[in-house]
């Protein structure tokens, strides 16, 4: 009756049925291993996958039981829980990523978890261009544009964290923070360069929210051309994200007071970017409606 009962609790374990199917091992051959099941099970506790080990019930925390078998006889070893594995490419994530000015919270999404609600049908073209990237059957990058709030930081940041986990050097920034921590540098007398240096290296850079900013013949003429020139001279594969069009883009960057004010000037200034910025990414449009109420809603950060 016991015996019996221990194989029912075999059965009604999914995880160990699983390991056990791994290894080829047939359940009704459990009674020779009954003490090494009895261990299995009463130490037993299930991982959700959340990289957070104070969640983590094990004896020794982060790693679980696992079955293993050589010439036809099981012993158990300890492999990482799912605690432990959901922590460990968090770290990997985050360790590949060059800048992001993001929450570390984020760096658990990928594109596989996309809430599958009314947006994604409109985000379905686009996630299966940022696929085909993954998989190197695209080289050029993604500008994407739509009304704020549709999901397109959502969806890069997605893109990035998977890139990062591939082991591909990434920088993730704002356009706005990047402008704040160069202006930053300037009154701290910190070296700007490392942060541009990051961007022009950085396998593949995400310039989130292009054209969001306040546009100045600085920051048109000397940092944003510098990091798109340098870009696209070396066939480095970069991402936007922007409300606007490039078309209304070139508007925006041709709209800049200086001291020359000269509208031809302005307008050829503006159109060397977003040339570039055209060379250097694909145009797409994201439709749909504002996920600012959502619970998962990404929020980056500006400060």
């Amino acid at each position: 009756m016991v015996k019996l009962n221990l194989l029912e609790q075999i059965k009604n374990n999914e995880e160990l049925m699983l390991n056990l199917q791994t290894i080829t091992f047939d359940v009704n051959d459990y009674e020779k291993f009954s003490l090494l099941f009895e261990e299995y099970l009463n130490s037993y506790h299930r991982c959700e996958s959340a990289p957070d080990l104070s969640l983590c019930q094990q004896q020794f925390k982060g790693y679980k039981y696992y079955f293993k078998k050589e010439d036809n006889k099981l012993f158990l070893t300890r492999i990482e829980c799912n605690h432990m594995v959901a922590l460990n490419e968090i770290n990997k994530v985050k360790n590949n990523y060059l800048y992001y000015d993001f929450s570390d919270e984020l760096l658990k999404l990928r594109l596989s978890d996309i809430k599958k609600d009314e947006n994604f049908n409109n985000m379905h073209h686009i996630i299966g261009e940022m696929v085909k990237f993954v998989k190197g059957q695209r080289q050029k990058g993604l500008y994407i544009y739509g009304e704020p709030g549709v999901g397109k930081t959502y969806l890069l940041i997605r893109l990035a964290n998977v890139l990062a986990n591939n082991n591909r050097k990434v920088a993730f920034i704002s356009v706005i923070n990047l402008i704040n921590r160069v202006k930053e540098s300037f009154n701290t007398f910190s070296n700007e360069s490392s942060l541009v240096y990051d961007l022009l290296r950085a396998d593949v850079l995400f310039l989130d929210d292009i054209g969001g900013e306040t546009v100045s013949p600085w920051v048109r003429d000397d940092l944003l051309f510098r990091i798109l020139n340098d870009r696209i001279s070396r066939q480095l594969p970069t991402f936007f994200s922007s409300n606007f069009t490039t078309t209304a883009l070139t508007t925006i960057y041709a709209n800049v007071k200086n001291e020359i004010s000269d509208k031809e000037i302005n307008k050829v200034k503006a159109l060397r970017i977003v040339d570039r910025i055209r060379g250097l990414a694909t145009e797409l449009e994201l439709i749909g409606n504002s996920r600012r109420s959502d619970d998962d809603y990404v929020e980056v950060r500006t400060t």
